[in-house]
């Protein structure tokens, strides 16, 4: 028998996306490096707006169905394409195809399935329309960072934030990191106050609630947790 906690940290992740999605957007990693006089020659603090771009989320379950809510309040309009599609206030569900093509971010909150190819590769890519960012606070496997080097050295792409590290300091495509437009935070996004304190009490909720004979968000097949590379399975 396995017991979950479905959403110790759901609040948490999508807060964080919203912050790669202004890091991104409004180059805040590059102000703080420029005053430390730490950027290179040449590299251009020039953000944008959210306010009035189209988000596009791939996964809407707990934390897409809170990034929506949250990239609302920001004037962003919203479309999002899930397999199992739940309403969320204000957004739209489109196919996957059609959101590549629409959206101004593209921000991934599903899983993935072991030993499948990432889901956004060169073909994906290609789909999505020139100056997009792509955001992803799920994991680095979803993304073909390979593709996503090329992408952002050809102008195809703005730049892609990644809750992960996915490039080491001596990597192809290090010089990205340097320019700021590829962005890692070492799977920080769940990392808060609030998240040990309600994970925590679920969990001792949880232990108390499976003593008792009544155990709490039991997952029907354990395996196919243990074949998802993605915590935000439990999650999304």
């Amino acid at each position: 028998m396995l017991s979950i906690l479905p959403s110790y940290s759901t609040r948490s992740v999508a807060e964080h996306t919203i912050g790669l999605m202004l890091t991104m957007s409004r180059r805040i990693h590059l102000g703080n490096d420029h005053a430390r006089e730490m950027v290179p020659a040449g590299a251009s603090l020039r953000g944008f707006e959210l306010d009035g771009k189209t988000l596009g989320i791939i996964g809407c379950g707990r934390i897409g169905g809170t990034v929506a809510t949250l990239a609302q309040a920001f004037g962003m309009r919203v479309i999002a394409h899930d397999i199992e599609p739940k309403p969320v206030a204000g957004v739209e569900y489109v196919s996957r195809a059609t959101l590549l093509e629409r959206s101004d971010i593209v921000t991934l909150h599903c899983p993935m399935t072991y030993g499948a190819p990432p889901p956004i590769g060169s073909p994906e890519l290609t789909r999505m329309r020139p100056g997009v960012v792509l955001i992803n606070s799920s994991r680095a496997a979803l993304v073909d960072v390979g593709a996503v080097v090329h992408a952002i050295r050809v102008g195809h792409l703005r730049g892609y934030a990644v809750d992960d590290i996915v490039l080491a300091g001596s990597a192809n495509g290090a010089d990205l990191l340097r320019e700021g437009r590829i962005v890692q935070t070492g799977h920080s996004a769940w990392w808060s106050d609030e998240v040990l304190q309600r994970g925590g009490r679920m969990w001792a909720d949880h232990i108390a609630a499976l003593v008792a004979g009544a155990p709490l968000d039991v997952v029907a097949d354990p395996g196919a947790v243990a074949r998802d590379t993605s915590v935000e399975q439990c999650e999304a």
